[in-house]
């Protein structure tokens, strides 16, 4: 009787299309391998969230949102929405069911997701994570080659169908938020380049091996664009390859476009703002722990040293590293804001080793800023402000070591005008527990940690601003 129950349901799934459980369609599927733009319509839906990956099998994301609407009564839609890291899943609620009121849970809660323009590719088969990597790294290059759109958020996964449907006909989407271009290239402010320049940065030459400036260059600061100036690489990245080029492996935030080479078996890095070509990354050679290799031409770049007197670094620690990241991308003068860890004993920390709290780390921010426009001083009191600087080893409901509130100086100026600030702060009745430390090495966190509430579209849940200095006040960009 259990062999004929599951072929007919099997049969059924088949004759519906895998989706007897759903009995609304928010909006129209992508055909399987077809790319398309399209809006996403506006409406409520139910989310809940993971710190692992959605696929992580131990993840019970769907299990949590299907008890939900099982307890409340509320239809099944497709399609289903799933983000890969964090593990975020979202379910649409119906045209019906969004009338009546709902509450949140500890673990789901209703949002109002707003109307979206993604690109989008249908594809068919089991909802893997190969499946979805593959599809990840077609759309991306489909979408490097428009015209007309360009990326406006992290991609993401749609499901249309029953998890019992065979794999064969199952249908998903691969997704990611777009916006019109509104920067060419050709009303970009561009620097003028020399022929031996243009030949690799717009024509994608390649410079001899062993002939560029900065293969050998060990000095701590950014790497910009030769093109557009834009930010694109730490030295503290940057390894020694003994291959003629430099080579780092990891690059900033959102600075760097990878398309499928030409010769259909390499992966072309660009500058993610005016595509000036750099060289190539390479995966597998196991040469550090992030196994990966951006192969750079270096007369695709300049480099600007930290002491050079034109950049500051700053590196603060207080509570979960969104929060800070989400405050200090804020204040003009900033150019950028990694988030990662430092302060521990281990190399290469992941972010679960961390909040084990047996690294010894601390999630931070390190904040790269243009001298002419910011200095420390401003940076330091933004911190203690946009954070509880009186919670010890903890920030909100965040609590353990790696939450804990400290400043790391890069030197001792830094040091001298974080001890004046805290001093401020006790003589008013502030009873800070911000620490002093020197600052070791930074270790950038993973890539879905970064311009999370950016890409969340969403606000920090336990930092806010609060004036605490009389001669601060928050300009926001």
């Amino acid at each position: 009787m259990k062999i004929q129950a599951t072929l007919l349901l099997m049969a059924a799934l088949i004759l519906s299309g895998g989706k007897i459980m759903a009995y609304e369609d928010i909006y129209k599927q992508t055909p399987s391998g077809e790319f398309e733009i399209k809006t996403i319509p506006a409406g409520k839906m139910l989310s809940t969230e993971s710190k692992a990956s959605y696929f992580e099998s131990d993840n019970n994301l769907f299990m949590r949102l299907f008890n939900y609407i099982k307890a409340e009564k509320i239809p099944m839609t497709v399609p289903v929405e799933a983000e890969i890291n964090p593990g975020v899943m979202r379910f649409h609620v119906g045209s019906e069911a969004a009338a009546k009121q709902h509450k949140d849970t500890s673990e789901v809660k209703i949002i109002d997701r707003p109307a979206r323009t993604v690109a989008a590719l249908g594809i068919r088969g089991s909802y893997s994570k190969s499946n979805y990597e593959e599809a990840r790294q077609e759309l991306e290059d489909w979408l490097s080659k428009n015209p007309d759109y360009e990326t406006n958020g992290q991609p993401y996964m749609t499901y249309w169908n029953s998890p019992m449907m065979p794999f064969f006909l199952k249908h998903a989407e691969v997704q990611i938020p777009v916006k019109k271009r509104t920067t060419k290239v050709s009303s970009m402010k561009l620097n003028a380049l020399t022929p031996e320049e243009k030949y690799v940065i717009q024509d994608k030459g390649t410079e001899r091996p062993f002939t560029g400036r900065y293969n050998d260059e060990s000095g701590r600061g950014i790497y910009t664009c030769r093109q557009c100036s834009a930010p694109l690489y730490r030295s503290d990245d940057k390894f020694k390859t003994d291959c003629g080029w430099p080579g780092f492996d990891d690059e900033l935030p959102g600075a760097i476009k990878k398309v499928a080479d030409p010769d259909g078996m390499r992966t072309e890095i660009m500058c993610a703002r005016c595509g000036g070509h750099l060289g190539h990354v390479f995966k597998g050679e196991m040469l550090t722990p992030k196994n990966a290799r951006h192969c750079v031409n270096s007369i695709s770049m300049n480099f600007e040293p930290v002491d050079s007197g034109k950049l500051g670094r700053a590196i603060f620690a207080g509570g979960c590293f969104w929060g800070v990241e989400y405050w200090m991308k804020k204040q003009p003068g900033v150019l950028m804001v990694t988030s990662g860890y430092i302060g521990g004993s281990k190399e290469y920390p992941a972010y679960k080793e961390v909040c084990s709290g047996n690294t010894g780390h601390a999630e931070a921010v390190e904040v790269i800023y243009d001298k002419s426009k910011v200095d420390f001083e401003t940076l330091a009191k933004l911190f203690l402000e946009i954070h509880d600087p009186t919670q010890l080893n903890h920030q909100g409901p965040d609590y353990g070591k790696q939450y804990r509130s400290v400043i790391f100086c890069l030197d001792d100026a830094q040091k001298q005008t974080v001890v004046k600030l805290l001093g401020i702060l006790r003589e008013n009745g502030i009873a800070a527990v911000t620490a002093i430390e020197p600052a070791g090495r930074f270790w950038p966190a993973e890539d879905y940690h970064q311009d999370y509430y950016s890409r969340k579209n969403s606000a920090p849940y336990c930092h806010a601003y609060v004036k605490r200095f009389q001669d601060n006040v928050l300009r926001q960009k």
